[in-house]
């Protein structure tokens, strides 16, 4: 059985964010089975969508990497069809883990100039959390496990300055009803 080493980076926002970001790499694709060229210099602001399908660029880096168009496509977005380029390249993540040979689309993005879709997300695990006035997004490729918090919930959780204890489906309901709690708050 073969193993695939496992590659990973986590993101820190300072509060509670609407729109994550990071930093990606673009180039031209190539072939994974010849020796990878150097990896490009030039930084673009990428935005994380899960309800994008597919990945897409703007004009803007389609030039500045000297991207040969390789196809049309009908584009849907929420503000209409459009017929677009298409392209294969290379995406470098913010861990320098590469996507090869990932066909992207070229459309208009508002304050990023990368959008990452579910075709890049896919390959891996993507976790997002808000934890003491910060958001995090961590995402590692391969996929390595079922990311299940319900199965991994702490008995007790600090809440502020009281501790709360897990309450267990068969136990009474804490809200005082006489009820079980899986019939009554648990619902």
């Amino acid at each position: 059985m073969e193993r695939q080493q496992v590659h990973g980076f986590t993101t820190a926002y300072n509060g509670i964010v609407r729109v994550l970001t990071s930093k990606v790499r673009i180039q031209q694709a190539f072939d994974l089975k010849l020796p990878p060229p150097t990896v490009p210099t030039t930084e673009y602001k990428a935005i994380w969508d899960t309800g994008a399908t597919g990945t897409s660029i703007t004009s803007k880096v389609a030039t500045e990497c000297g991207l040969k168009p390789t196809g049309m496509c009908r584009l849907r977005t929420a503000s209409g069809e459009t017929d677009t380029n298409t392209y294969f390249v290379s995406l470098y993540l913010p861990n320098m883990v590469c996507i090869s040979q990932i066909r992207v689309t070229e459309a208009v993005l508002a304050d990023a100039d990368v959008l990452i879709g579910m075709d890049v997300i896919a390959h891996g695990d993507l976790a997002i959390t808000n934890h003491q006035g910060k958001t995090y997004m961590s995402f590692r490729m391969p996929s390595v496990e079922c990311i299940d918090f319900g199965k991994q919930q702490p008995e007790t959780v600090q809440v502020g300055a009281k501790s709360f204890r897990r309450v267990g489906r068969n136990e009474p309901c804490p809200c005082g009803s006489g009820k079980k709690y899986k019939r009554c708050c648990g619902k």
